[in-house]
């Protein structure tokens, strides 16, 4: 939890900061696909990517008319291939 969601709110607190002083400037935070869905055995991890995504879509419309925000990128994980 401290370094998957902690560790994305102390990034923004600074670069929130940098982009209210110049204008403008867009943050890209990375949760994956366990953000989105669930899984067995791995619930802390997953709360955390679910914070990731409410934190960035909170923060996106909070800053809406002042910077560009609000990219969460989830990633696709892997996949096994059957053998053939």
């Amino acid at each position: 939890m401290g370094f998957n969601l902690r560790g994305v709110w102390s990034c923004m607190k600074f670069e929130l900061q940098v982009m209210r002083e110049q204008g403008s400037g867009a943050i890209v935070n990375c949760s994956s696909l366990g953000g989105l869905i669930g899984g067995n055995q791995r619930g802390t991890y997953h709360a955390a990517k679910h914070g990731v995504i409410g934190f960035t879509k909170s923060a996106a419309l909070e800053y809406a008319t002042r910077c560009d925000l609000g990219s969460s990128v989830h990633s696709q994980g892997t996949r096994q291939m059957p053998k053939t």
